[in-house]
């Protein structure tokens, strides 16, 4: 979805791509270092009383956040909106992020770490590679539906 956002903001909201890149650019300044510093202190917190399960955890609860606030991009009305949804959905993913190699390492057995997180990364790109046409042929699809 966030492949399209800029396309989307432009159709939608009458935005340029020069407010959209500023937009976008001033969300993710916000948004990094507070997912920075929340990887930080939720390791800090959690890990010691949760174990290292923690980070498996936490990435399952901050892709299901991370759903909810995304997903509520369709039902946004101002651009202001979008770009706060966007912000937070970017914090979100940050975080989630910055947690998902030290997860992916406590799934495998050492022996098999490497090549474990090497396959979960080629498979991530392959994913992200499909996401925005299936995107675009969804949009094209159901447009009559629904104008956002």
């Amino acid at each position: 979805l966030l492949a399209w956002i800029v396309v989307i903001c432009m159709r939608s909201f009458g935005q340029t791509p020069a407010q959209v890149g500023a937009a976008i650019g001033a969300a993710n300044l916000v948004a990094v270092p507070l997912a920075f510093v929340a990887s930080l202190l939720l390791s800090r917190w959690l890990l010691p009383r949760i174990g290292p399960v923690f980070p498996l955890r936490a990435i399952w609860v901050g892709y299901a956040l991370s759903a909810v606030v995304l997903g509520s991009l369709a039902f946004a009305d101002t651009i202001v909106t979008v770009y706060l949804l966007i912000g937070v959905g970017y914090a979100i993913n940050g975080t989630t992020g910055m947690l998902l190699p030290t997860g992916l390492q406590n799934l495998a057995p050492p022996t098999l770490r490497a090549r474990f997180v090497a396959v979960n990364g080629v498979v991530n790109l392959a994913l992200a590679a499909l996401a925005p046409p299936i995107v675009g042929l969804l949009s094209d699809r159901y447009s009559q539906l629904h104008p956002n």
